[in-house]
């Protein structure tokens, strides 16, 4: 079944993002790989998960307690360092990080900073719903500072600047790149290889904390391969 074909019997709005998912997800729906998200609500689009990619553990993360219906949601903030951490250790890693929360831009991109270098290699962090970065009488306004579209414009910047970013800010260093749809968008990690290649000229990526697993995943290996047979 198509993506936009399982969302039509769960509980979510994923299909919105339907050919968008299918275009970035399509190599790796066999994969057996972990993936987060962040905002799980009546858990509607982790079934979908289940169904679209059969051989991921699939986790998700809600700051309302009345989501923690299986022991793979954990309950938190989001902005949470900490805690975003802890769930990090206790999956193993993650290969796929999806930010569906509260849509507040301030907080999407505190996710993406803490997350993005705890991503394992080879990895894609999702943004959804980046139409919170714009006013709109449909809904109320999310902006909280900088809005996610101009941050990740900034992010634009720093990537074709020639990657010099200092190391305050981690994410040009490891980013391999940045796909834009309708509303969301795809970054895409490097995988190990990719990352040594470059180490002469670039610092090496931000460290997880002591003890926090970090591996090279199937979607790194998966694009290894193929490389391999070229």
């Amino acid at each position: 079944m198509t993506f936009r074909q399982i969302c039509k019997n769960k509980n979510t709005d994923k299909w919105m993002y339907a050919d968008a998912y299918e275009q970035e997800f399509f190599r790796i729906r066999n994969k057996p790989i972990t993936i987060l998200e962040i905002g799980v609500d009546r858990g509607g689009s982790l079934e979908v998960w289940k169904e679209f990619l059969p051989r991921a553990a699939v986790y998700g993360i809600d700051i309302n307690p009345t989501c923690a219906k299986s022991k793979n949601i954990f309950i938190g903030d989001q902005r949470d360092r900490p805690f975003l951490y802890d769930v990090f250790h206790r999956i193993g890693g993650a290969d796929i990080v999806i930010d569906d929360g509260s849509h507040i831009t301030s907080h999407q991109q505190q996710s993406l900073d803490i997350l993005f270098p705890l991503l394992n290699l080879g990895g894609i962090y999702v943004i959804e719903d980046l139409y919170t970065s714009y006013p709109s009488p449909f809904h109320s306004c999310y902006v909280d500072g900088i809005s996610t579209v101009d941050y990740l414009k900034n992010t634009l910047d720093k990537l074709n600047e020639g990657g010099r970013s200092p190391d305050t800010c981690p994410i040009p260093t490891t980013v391999l790149s940045i796909r834009f749809y309708r509303g969301i968008c795809f970054f895409l990690k490097k995988t190990s290889r990719q990352i040594s290649q470059i180490k002469l000229i670039e610092p090496p990526p931000t460290q997880p904390p002591s003890g926090l697993l970090r591996r090279d995943n199937a979607l790194s290996e998966d694009k290894e391969n193929s490389r391999n047979k070229e």
